[in-house]
């Protein structure tokens, strides 16, 4: 039996037309994503696998097909499954060897900026293959009591490809081993004479900082930049040496110049923020850097710091929620060592989380204070009565108090009150006019740092009579704590004389009295009560009220209950 016949030729070649696209497609698309992911896996050699098997598949097809032909080829898929899997074949064999040759970011990271970027998003590492491999490297030379340590190191960082999860094994062995290489030096106070790697260089300058031999300091800390690390403790310490012997234009210099070569240096982006002479632009800056690097947890120390001073010139909310949010993050990636991994020496990493945490907890007393808002029947300047509604803040020097009635979109300015030289904003709304039905009252502030609190609301309703009480001290006389009710009649005008009913505690209405206008103060017990009523106890108490007008119509009876303590 002929295998290839002119017939089944034709329909090859004209198959072979049609998938030339296909396979153009899958070549540019297989090998971009076969070079991006390189560091993670190396793709080519598993799709040429699968492309051979399929491609096995479809020949053992073809041969069915010629023992029992059932329909033309050309009606049949096999044509194509052998000419796509023998061309995915050839194409992922060829990367396969050419990525095996490639550098460790592949080659279009390597070469063009935007695709290292995004190479970089994609994958997450913290840093790429050839600083993990060049680090171990170095680490491995150090400390000959942890060689078969860094051995197995160096082979899983050689296999970097692999998984993510070798990759994170390798990288948290090398940096034990530079700590652990690092306190041996200086726990021994040993100066190496000709230092190698970046735990010597860091060794000598805080040593020679010890001894006070400033200059020597200084060239050892400008031997470790060699290395570009973005480990906090050595730069902030090199920063703050410079800053104190040469003063701050010299840091500023020295970071700028460090940060101009080494753009993605995180660390140097934090410290050149933390060199401006504006706390307002340090704090944009870091925030900035929070937001772009969430997972670099340095920053969050600086903003914790950040908001603290904040906190410190004037107590807002918003910085205090701010500056929990930022010590939560930093928390939450030190679950991981994602902090302490960016220090080399490990007891100034723990100092430094436990100063942020001392900076969280000396703000925890005043966590408790919430906008609460004090309700007073009260009466404007023309007798007119409503409810005046004191906004009990919950921190101070506040720019401005904003309300609206039945509205949540609080515009009406409640203006200041000016307290010696300085103006504040006036805490007190009203009175508003007493209009019966159910209201609420919307307030927001505007912070000491032009920030804008949230929406509060204080909900009431206004019936045919209205109340507020206030407790007085004790009196010995009586042997128990007076309270004064405040009821006002919303409908009265001021020459009615009504007819008041009230009892305490159940709806008997067993008291009355009569009394002019609109607003009625009652001493409980006292006046217009019988004469055997006794102080209220501690607790929770009822008033029920019912008021007779002139005309002799009565209201509704209407019930208030309050707190003595």
């Amino acid at each position: 039996m002929e295998l290839v016949t002119p017939e089944l030729t034709g329909v090859f070649a004209k198959v072979t037309r049609k998938a030339t696209a296909p396979l153009g497609i899958i070549a540019a698309v297989g090998g971009f994503l076969g070079d991006v992911i390189l560091p993670l896996l190396d793709l080519a050699p598993w799709v040429a696998g699968i492309s051979l098997l399929a491609f096995i598949g479809s020949l053992a097809a073809y041969f069915m097909y010629k023992a029992t032909p059932e329909k033309e080829l050309g009606e049949t898929l096999i044509p194509a499954s052998l000419v796509l899997t023998a061309g995915s074949t050839i194409i992922f064999a060829i990367y396969a060897v050419a990525f095996n040759n490639a550098p460790d970011n592949g080659y279009l990271a390597t070469n063009i900026e935007p695709v290292a970027a995004l190479q970089s998003s994609l994958l997450g590492l913290e840093e790429d293959v050839a600083e993990i491999r060049e680090t171990t490297e170095r680490t491995e030379e150090l400390v000959t009591d942890i060689a078969e340590s860094q051995e197995n190191t160096a082979e899983a960082v050689a296999e970097v490809g692999q998984s993510l999860d070798e990759i994170a094994a390798a990288q948290a062995v090398g940096f034990a081993e530079l700590q652990a290489a690092f306190a041996d030096l200086q726990s021994n106070n040993i100066i190496v004479e000709n230092p190698a790697t970046p735990q010597e260089w860091y060794s000598n300058a805080r040593l020679q900082q010890q001894k006070g031999n400033t200059a020597e300091a200084i060239k050892a800390y400008e031997g470790y930049t060699q290395f570009e690390l973005e480990y906090v403790d050595p730069l902030q310490e090199y920063v703050n040496l410079l800053n104190a012997t040469q003063g701050i234009g010299r840091a500023r210099q020295t970071v700028t110049d460090l940060y101009n070569d080494q753009p993605d240096n995180r660390t140097l982006d934090m410290l050149s923020a933390m060199l401006l002479d504006s706390r307002d632009e340090q704090l944009v800056r870091l925030e900035a850097l929070a937001q772009r690097a969430p997972q670099y947890a340095p920053v969050f120390v600086e903003l914790v710091d950040a908001y603290t001073r904040q906190l410190q010139a004037s107590y807002t909310q918003n910085s205090r929620e701010q500056q929990v949010f930022a010590f939560d993050s930093l928390s939450s990636l030190e679950a991981n060592q994602q902090f302490s991994s960016f220090y080399i020496d490990k007891s100034l990493a723990q100092e430094t989380l436990a100063e942020a945490q001392d900076k969280i907890d000396s703000f925890a007393s005043v966590d408790q204070q919430k906008l609460d808002f004090m309700a007073i029947n009260s009466a404007d300047a023309f007798g007119n009565m409503g409810l005046m509604l004191v906004v009990l803040l919950p921190e101070g020097n506040v720019q401005e108090i904003r309300f609206a009635l039945d509205d949540p979109n609080p515009t009406i300015s409640t203006g200041g009150t000016q307290v010696g030289s300085s103006t504040i904003a006036n805490t007190n709304i009203g009175p508003i006019p007493f209009e019966k039905g159910d209201h609420t009252v919307y307030v927001q502030y505007t912070d000491a740092n032009g920030v804008e609190s949230e929406v509060f609301s204080y909900d009431y309703t206004v019936n045919d009579i209205m109340f507020s009480h206030q407790q007085e001290p004790f009196d010995f006389s009586i042997n128990g704590v007076p309270v004064f009710v405040t009821m006002t009649a919303i409908d009265a005008e001021v020459e009615d004389l009504s007819t008041w009913r009230f009892s305490i505690n159940s709806d008997a209405l067993d008291n009355s009295f009569q009394f002019p206008g609109q607003l009625v103060p009652l001493r409980i017990p006292g006046d217009f009560t019988a004469e055997d009523m006794s102080p209220l106890e501690p607790g929770e108490h009822t008033i029920y009220v019912q008021r007779t007008r002139p005309d002799g119509t009565q209201t509704d009876v209407v019930s208030y209950t309050f707190e003595v303590n």
